[in-house]
């Protein structure tokens, strides 16, 4: 939702709420005003989450795979490198790679 639309203009679902569950005038469940600042801090806190669960899958990967192992006293290595080291797609491991950088 873009900074400039507001909960009520989104399209009330069959039976009269919105798909966001709030009701066609805006209002949460229950008659309360929706605020939305609220909801979009709370959305913000599971996306942080949601990142957190990918960064520790990855790590997870990475030691289950032998990523970490290979790469420890290698010096530098490429995904291709890596990838041969230790017998997995080097696409795969460059995607992993990004996904360690950017952690």
């Amino acid at each position: 939702m873009s900074s400039q639309a507001s909960a009520a203009s989104v399209e009330p679902a069959p039976g009269g709420s919105a798909p966001d569950g709030s009701a066609p005038d805006g209002s949460a469940p229950g008659g309360a005003p929706l605020d939305v600042d609220k909801v979009r801090r709370f959305a913000l806190e599971v996306w942080r989450y949601k990142q957190g669960e990918m960064v520790s899958l990855m790590v997870h990967l990475g030691d289950r795979l032998g990523l970490y192992r290979a790469m420890a006293g290698a010096g530098t290595l490429d995904a291709s490198q890596l990838a041969q080291v230790t017998a997995t797609s080097q696409r795969w491991v460059h995607e992993w790679l990004l996904s360690q950088a950017a952690a």
